[in-house]
């Protein structure tokens, strides 16, 4: 009768220990999904909403890389930012001129962690978006609808997005959900 109340306070003390290893790893990653989603947040407002292209170069990496399925690609921050300042950001305050923001889908934004070893290094970043754009001070029309892959680096202390990958653009007319 021991031994058998001895192996079931040691099994009761293994899945303690089990289960609270769950809810230390549980919290990381909705701590870690917390991160990346405001870092996403962050690099959309600042590109498309208020361009504020410091808080933009301040995220993506010197080696950035953003690969489009409708308009290539393009290597190289500086290149990026260059491209920012004369698309999206080239009429800020000037309502004649082509504005656009994004919509995230509800629930398509997902993350994994990478791992070297026990080491985190980087996160990819999944999900689905819709862009609503306007011409000429227009009223807004939804745009394209496409999916993206986000390659999150963390250097030293700090992420930094250093790859994109833009697909699958389909017109308002093609989107099925």
């Amino acid at each position: 009768m021991k031994k058998s109340m001895l192996i079931l306070i040691l099994f009761s003390g293994l899945q303690l220990s089990v289960s609270a290893g769950e809810t230390d790893a549980k919290t990381n990653t909705e701590s870690l999904n917390k991160q990346m989603q405001s870092l996403d947040q962050k690099l959309f407002e600042n590109s498309f909403g208020n361009c504020k292209l410091k808080e933009i170069e301040a995220l993506i990496g010197d080696d950035f890389e953003f690969y489009h399925d409708k308009v290539g690609v393009t290597k190289g921050k500086d290149t990026f930012i260059e491209q920012l300042k004369n698309g999206n950001c080239s009429g800020k305050g000037n309502p004649s001129v082509y504005k656009a923001f994004r919509v995230l889908h509800e629930g398509s934004l997902k993350h994994y962690p990478l791992y070297k070893k026990d080491e985190l290094y980087a996160v990819l970043q999944t999900g689905i978006h819709s862009f609503y754009e306007s011409n000429n001070g227009g009223n807004l029309t939804r745009g394209s609808t496409a999916k993206f892959s986000h390659l999150w680096e963390l250097k030293g202390d700090k992420w930094q997005l250093t790859r994109v990958i833009s697909y699958d653009h389909q017109s308002p007319e093609r989107w099925k959900h």
